[in-house]
C-alpha cells in the first residue's frame, strides 16, 4: 500500500536501544531485543509449587522481563519447552533446542499455510493416477530470463518422443495464453517480482494437479533476487531517475494500472503457493529434466544421479 501512495519512507526516525541478551539461566536465553512485553511468559509459565518465573523489571521504556534463576532452575524440560513455544516472539530459547516450526506464514497464500502443517509437511510426493492417454502439460516463465525454457527444448529430436507422451496447454512453447482445460502438471519459471507473478503462479496452482519448479530463479530467486539486498526505492530511482540513460527531464517513476506492482522482493515460487517438486540448475540439464517430468507424469519412482544436478 505504501508503495502504491508513494509512501515508501517514512520522515520519522525509529532508534531501538540494544539490550543484553541474557544467558545466564540454567537451561533458557532470553533475547531482550526480541521482547514485544506480551506479558505471557509472567502470567503463564510457573513452577510446580506454583512460583512465578518471570516479571517485569523497571518502567517506561525500561522495562524488561527478568528471569528468576532459582525458580527457572527447577522447570522440567517439558516445561522450558512450552515457555518457548509461548513466546510470541522467539524472545525466550532453550539451548539445545530450536522451533518446531518457523515463525511466520507465506506471503501471499494464506489458503494453503492454514491447512494442517504436520499432515502437509509429512505426506509423500504428490502423484498423477496412470492412464494411458496423454498427459496435460503447461508451462510459464515468471521473473527469469527463459533459460529454462530453451534448456527443455534442447533435447533436439528427443522432443519427438515427448510429444507421444504429452499436450500441452498454456505455454509459451505453444502461444497458447489461456487454460482451457485442467493440467495434470505445470512447470515453473522465475520467481515473483510483481504482482503480475503472484496472479499468474496462483492461477497455475489453481490449474495444474501438480507444480514443478525449474531452475534456481523459481526455487530460491537466482538472479533477480540480487535486488533483495537493495531498498525497493534505491532500485526504482536507480532505474528510473539517476540512470546513466534517463533524459534529464525524465524524473518520474511510472505508475499506472495496468502495469505490473513491483514487490518489496523477489519470492521465491514456494513462498507464494505449495509446490510439489524442485528440479534445479541454472538451467537444469535438459535430460535431467524431461527424465524428472515423466516419471512424474507416469507415477513412477526414479533415481536421480549425481551428475544430473551437479554443475561446475
Amino acid at each position: 500500500m505504501g508503495y502504491e501512495l508513494g509512501i515508501i519512507r517514512t520522515r520519522f526516525p525509529h532508534l531501538f536501544m540494544d539490550k543484553a541478551i541474557d544467558f545466564r539461566p540454567k537451561r533458557m536465553i532470553i533475547e531482550h531485543n526480541r521482547c514485544v512485553l506480551c506479558r505471557r511468559c509472567v502470567e503463564e509459565v510457573v513452577t510446580d509449587e506454583g512460583k512465578k518465573v518471570f516479571s517485569f523489571y523497571n518502567r517506561g521504556n525500561k522495562t524488561l522481563v527478568e528471569i528468576d534463576y532459582e525458580q527457572e532452575a527447577k522447570l522440567n524440560d517439558e516445561q522450558a519447552t512450552k515457555a518457548m513455544n509461548l513466546c510470541p516472539v522467539g524472545a525466550i530459547l532453550v539451548k539445545g533446542k530450536s522451533m518446531a516450526r518457523p515463525f511466520g506464514e507465506r506471503r501471499f497464500d494464506q489458503d494453503s499455510v492454514n491447512k494442517d502443517f504436520k499432515q502437509k509437511h509429512t505426506q509423500k510426493a504428490v502423484k498423477l493416477p496412470k492412464s494411458t492417454g496423454k498427459k496435460i502439460v503447461a508451462t510459464t516463465s515468471l521473473a527469469g530470463c527463459f533459460g529454462c525454457h530453451m534448456s527443455l527444448l534442447d533435447i533436439d529430436l528427443g522432443i519427438l518422443d515427448v510429444v507421444e507422451l504429452v499436450e500441452f496447454n498454456k505455454s509459451p512453447i505453444t502461444d497458447i495464453k489461456e487454460f482451457d482445460r485442467q493440467c495434470d502438471i505445470g512447470i515453473i519459471e522465475g520467481g515473483c517480482c510483481n504482482d503480475h507473478n503472484v496472479e499468474v503462479l496462483k492461477e497455475f496452482r489453481k490449474k495444474c494437479d501438480i507444480l514443478v519448479a525449474v531452475g534456481e530463479c523459481s526455487i530460491w530467486g537466482g538472479l533477480p533476487a540480487m535486488r533483495n539486498n537493495v531498498p525497493l526505492e534505491e532500485c526504482l530511482e536507480e532505474a528510473y531517475l539517476f540512470s546513466m540513460t534517463s533524459e534529464r527531464t525524465a524524473d518520474v517513476i511510472p505508475y499506472h494500472q495496468d502495469i505490473p506492482r513491483i514487490l518489496d522482493q523477489v519470492y521465491a515460487c514456494n513462498d507464494v503457493v505449495k509446490i510439489d517438486y524442485f528440479i534445479p540448475g541454472c538451467p537444469p540439464n535438459p535430460e535431467h529434466m524431461w527424465k524428472a517430468i515423466k516419471h512424474i507424469l507416469l507415477g513412477e519412482e526414479f533415481s536421480v544421479l549425481y551428475p544430473e544436478f551437479k554443475y561446475d
